[in-house]
C-alpha cells in the first residue's frame, strides 16, 4: 500500500492556487471590506481561503489514507487530441460566426474524444447542447454575442 499521490498533488495545487490568488489580492491592494460593506476583494479572498482550506483537507486525507497502487494506464491521446484544441477553435470562431456555430462544432467534435461516439448521437448531443447554451446565454443571461456573426451576413440579404 502507498499514499495517494494524485490526491497529494491535487491538494498541493489547490493550496498553491489559493495562495497565488491571495497574493494577487494583496498585490493589487484591493479593499476586502467587511460583511456589511464588502469591498472588491471580499469574494476573491473568501474563495482563495476556501481553496486553501480544501487543499489542506485533501492533502491531509491523502496522507492519512493508504491505497493500493494502480496499474499504469496508457495516456488517452485521442481525448487530448480532440479536446485540447477546442477552446482555441471556439475563441477563433465566435466573433465571426456568432454563438450557434462555434458551440455546435465544439460540442460535436468534443464528442469524438471517445471511441464510442457515433455520428448521429454526436449530432443530437451537439444540437441539444447548442439549444441549451443559446437559451441560457443569449436569451436568459442576455449575452450580447449575436447568434450568427458577420460570416453569415450573406444570409440576411
Amino acid at each position: 500500500m502507498t499514499r495517494n499521490r494524485q490526491d497529494i498533488a491535487a491538494g498541493v495545487l489547490f493550496i498553491a492556487l489559493g495562495l497565488l490568488f491571495a497574493f494577487d489580492i494583496w498585490r493589487t491592494g484591493l479593499a476586502i471590506g467587511e460583511a456589511r460593506a464588502i469591498g472588491p476583494a471580499f469574494l476573491p479572498a473568501i474563495l482563495a481561503g476556501i481553496l486553501v482550506a480544501l487543499g489542506i483537507a485533501v492533502t491531509v486525507k491523502a496522507f492519512l489514507t493508504r491505497v493500493e497502487p494502480e496499474a499504469k494506464r496508457p495516456i488517452p491521446w485521442r481525448g487530448i487530441a480532440f479536446i485540447a484544441p477546442l477552446p482555441i477553435l471556439f475563441g477563433l470562431t465566435i466573433d465571426g460566426a456568432g454563438l450557434v456555430l462555434p458551440i455546435f462544432v465544439v460540442a460535436f467534435l468534443g464528442s469524438f474524444a471517445t471511441r464510442d461516439a457515433k455520428p448521429v448521437s454526436s449530432l443530437l448531443v451537439a444540437a441539444g447542447i447548442t439549444v441549451f447554451s443559446v437559451v441560457i446565454f443569449h436569451y436568459l443571461a442576455g449575452l450580447p454575442q449575436p447568434l450568427f456573426g458577420p460570416w453569415f451576413d450573406f444570409l440576411r440579404s
